[in-house]
Formats: structure tokens, sequence, C-alpha cells
């Protein structure tokens, strides 16, 4: 049976397109100097890599209670208590930029409240028709990729102009007030769009392992699962032996890529010691604008009938494209090889996310949306927890070290994906 989305649904689809981009433009204002400025303080890549852990590690486990959060009370009344939180720490962060410890308390803060990200491809995986949703998955990651593009090159400018000391609280401060507009935005949507708002959050379409057509945003709240021991409860429910392979594999396959990336700045500055805050900065946003096109691209080849309702085989083919990303990065013998390399790399990384979302959300039932969706972050958070300390680790040793080893965990990743999902799925056709 066809379904149709309303078309207020598809005007909300907007709001969060925005909302992503400016998330990203925020986020990507102040990461990448952050390196460098810990750096600057005195301390050596394994702190710089500790200093990058703590975050994931934190999302580790607040990304499927976040997930849980949104299952129960709806996705929009989460997403703006997390914008709040997020802004109000990045306030903060600029009064003590040079508090090495408050910089810790402040990323585990993050790591607690910014799930915006998620949360957004959250609402838009339950509002579209399952057979729309890796393009529109897709296109918000390709918008949201916008704000890569101008974040790094906006503080390159302003480092520039007066220096990365005085960058970094004048970004934190950029950063808190977007995401205040990102709050104010969201309220607005809310406000404007009470039908889409509904669409979204409240109607519960039933989906059978058959026909994935439409799947819901949440429960109506009043579910038992309103505490801690519910929640739990409810995770021992679901068919883990259905999701363990896609989850390994996007544990494996994100460590390999944000192993490479959390040693790509001081890797940079290592190899190319003449290359200022602003080129890096450059290259991140060149990074961001890749990403931007190949996002756009991903809802064309969803479209073609070679890859139509085969997500498996686009994600198959994804991250053949990571392993050979990541292994030209490795061999780049000169920045412009490297940037060529880079686009290979964005390629298979900007595919496989969308692809990632709806492959977890094909095979979940309308309940267990969100805890999926968090545990599947929570892979991510992992990599996010172990991939910055492990890249520290091993540049002590040697800075060419870490994407070698990141080509090496691509490597499993492509092979578990191949032999217990790709493998599997053709068996059944």
């Amino acid at each position: 049976m066809e379904h149709h989305i309303p078309e207020k649904t598809n005007i909300a689809f907007y709001w969060f397109y925005l909302v992503g981009f400016v998330d990203l433009m925020a986020a990507s204002m102040i990461v990448p100097l952050l390196p460098l400025h810990v750096e600057n303080l005195g301390f050596s890549p394994s702190v710089v890599g500790l200093f990058g852990s703590i975050y994931g590690a934190t999302q580790l486990f607040s990304s499927p209670w976040i997930g849980h959060l949104g299952d129960r009370d709806g996705r929009i009344s989460v997403l703006l208590r997390c914008l709040f939180l997020s802004s109000a720490v990045y306030l903060s962060s600029s009064f003590f930029n040079n508090e090495i410890f408050f910089l810790l308390i402040a990323r585990v803060l993050l790591g607690m409240f910014k799930h915006t990200q998620d949360l957004c491809r959250n609402c838009l995986a339950d509002a579209a028709l399952a057979s729309k949703r890796t393009k529109v998955i897709g296109f918000f990651n390709s918008l949201s990729s916008i704000g890569v593009i101008i974040g790094p090159s906006i503080s390159g400018l302003i480092s520039n102009k007066v220096g990365l000391d005085k960058t970094i609280p004048i970004c934190f401060v950029l950063c808190g007030c977007l995401f205040a507009l990102n709050f104010c935005i969201v309220r607005l949507a809310h406000w404007l769009n009470p039908k889409a708002r509904q669409d979204v959050e409240d109607d519960v379409i039933t989906a059978t392992h058959d026909d994935y057509d439409v799947i819901n945003a949440t429960h109506d709240g009043n579910s038992s699962d309103k505490n801690l021991g519910g929640f739990f409860q409810e995770l021992r429910k679901i068919n883990w032996n259905v999701h363990a392979s896609l989850l390994l594999s996007r544990l494996l396959l994100s460590f390999a890529v944000i192993l490479y990336r959390s040693s790509f700045v001081l890797g940079l500055k290592h190899f190319y010691p003449d290359m200022s805050s602003a080129w890096i900065s450059v290259l991140i946003s060149y990074n961001g604008f890749v990403g931007f096109i190949v996002g756009f691209s991903v809802s064309s080849l969803f479209d073609h009938k070679y890859y139509a309702g085969n997500e498996e085989k686009l994600q198959m083919h994804a991250i053949v494209f990571v392993v050979v990303g990541l292994l030209l990065v490795t061999l780049a013998p000169s920045i412009p090889f490297l940037m060529v390399s880079l686009v290979v790399l964005t390629i298979g990384t900007a595919t496989s996310r969308a692809c990632e979302v709806a492959l977890t959300t094909k095979v979940a039932r309308p309940n267990e949306v969100g805890k999926l969706l968090g545990m599947s972050s929570s892979m991510v958070s992992v990599a996010r927890s172990a991939g910055p300390i492990m890249a520290g680790l091993l540049q002590e040793v040697s800075f060419a070290l870490p994407a070698y080893f990141a080509t090496f965990i691509s490597i499993i990743g492509l092979w578990v994906f191949h032999s217990k999902v790709y493998c599997l799925k053709r068996s059944q056709e």
C-alpha cells in the first residue's frame, strides 16, 4: 500500500535540515582548533587524545538514554533540552578556555547533551517513507556538511587575524550563540507547524517486517517504560541477533575513521610544519564541501535501479570506498594527493552514514527505533572514546602509525559486514 507524507511534514523536514546545518557549523568552528589549543597549553599527543576520548566515552552511555527519552517523551522535547544545555556549556567554556580541567568537564557535559545530529536524523527517519528514508537522511547529511565548510573557514579567518589564543574564547561564544539560535529555530518550528510536529512525534503507524512504509517517531508517552529499570527491560526485549552484526560493523568502521581523523590535525602539523592553523581549517572545510556534494549524490544512487531497495548493497560498496580511501590517505605523498584521497574516503563515510540509519530502522519495530538508533550512536561513541586516545598513543611512536592501524581495522569491518550482513541478505533473496 502506498503512503503519502503530509505536506506539512515535508515542510518540517526543512526545519531539521536547517538545525543540522547550524549545529555542524557551530561545532566545526571549535573542534578542529581544540587539539592545537591543548597542545599549546603544553600537553602531549596522548593527553590531546584523552581529551577527545572523554566526549565519546560520555556519549557511549548517554546516546541510548537520549534515544529512550525520545521514544518516551518525544524527540522534539528532548532536542530542545539538549540544545539549551549545550548552548550553556559552550558559553561557559569561553570564560575558562585556558583551564584544562574545566575544558575536560565541558567535554563531558557536551557528551551528555549534544545529540542534535542523531535526534534530527531520528525524526527524519521516523517521518519519511521507507523507500525515501536513505534519500532524506542523505539530504540532511549533505546540507549539514555545508556547516563543516563554513565553520572551519570562520575560525580559520579569526585565527589569522587575532591568533589562536584569542580565537578559542571567541569561537566558544559563537558556538553558544548558534546553539541558542538552534533552540529558537526548533521552538519556532514547533509553534508554526503543530500539524507537522504531530506527524513526527505522535502518529504511531504500525510497521511489519514485510512492509516498512512508515515508521513513527515516538510512543504516546503512556507506556510503562518511565524509569531506568523500564529502559533496560525494553533493551532486553530487542532481538539482538538481528542487529548485532550491523552494530559491530558500524563500531569497526567508525573506529577506523575516527582513529585517522583524530590524528589528522597533529599529523599535518608534523609532516607539514609550515602549515598554519588557517590552512588546516581550509582542508577541513574542503572535506566538508566534498561531503556536501556526496550527500546529494547518495539520493541519486539509491534511486538508481542497481541499488533501489537494497541498502545492504549500497552500504557494502560504501565500506569498500572507506577502506580504499584510508589506504590512499595513508600512502599520500603530498597535499594534492591527500586531497584526492579524502574525496574517496568522504564518499564512503557520507554514503555509509545515510545507509546505517535506513538499515537500522528497516528491521526495527516502531517502539525500538529510538533505542536502536541510540545504540548505533553508542557504537560511534565507543569509537570516539577509544579512537582519540589510541591515536595519541600511536603518535607517540610514529605520526604515520594511526593511519596504518585505521586501514587494518577498516578491512576487518568490511569482512564483518560482507560475511554477516551482505551475504545473509543475498542468501534470503
